[in-house]
């Protein structure tokens, strides 16, 4: 699978490309080979969820086409485009998802599961401890930028 435009944003400024350009950005195409070989693919159609509010699925996602709308109870939803990392939340600390994510377009993702992980990391510790920092990376960048823009 070509990888080459996964993390590409040209549309993208500031912290939002800091925050989601970093995952993996430095790995070959066999890192990403031997990451997806751990992923299975979800197809989407429009108005397929993804993920929903609250349901407990420790898995992150790669949305590598199509577009999605994150909908969280009280706030206005916003549109995800790939590619993306969703579902880093309960995937890092394993509660239950904090928004659903569903398909507005014709898409696919790629979901790791949490075992998955346990089994890649078993075998392959420095590609598992490249996408942690980078999924830390992900969601610092986020925080701040959420941060910054309640002080706006």
């Amino acid at each position: 699978m070509d990888t080459s435009s996964f993390f590409n944003y040209p549309t993208l400024t500031g912290e939002e490309r800091v925050a989601d350009a970093a995952l993996l950005a430095g790995s070959s195409e066999e890192d990403w080979d031997t990451l997806l070989a751990y992923t299975e693919t979800r197809r989407l159609r429009p108005g397929d969820w993804l993920t929903r509010e609250g349901e407990h699925d420790r898995a992150l996602y790669v949305l590598s086409d199509g577009r999605l709308e994150a909908i969280v109870p009280g706030r206005a939803s916003r549109v995800i485009e790939a590619p993306a990392t969703v579902g880093e939340l309960a995937f890092l600390d394993g509660r239950p998802r904090a928004a659903g994510l569903r398909a507005l377009t014709h898409g696919e993702a790629q979901r790791l599961s949490y075992e998955a992980f346990e089994a890649l990391s078993a075998r392959e510790p420095r590609l598992a401890r490249d996408l942690l920092l980078d999924l830390g990376r992900i969601v610092a960048g986020r925080l701040r930028s959420a941060l910054e823009a309640e002080r706006d």
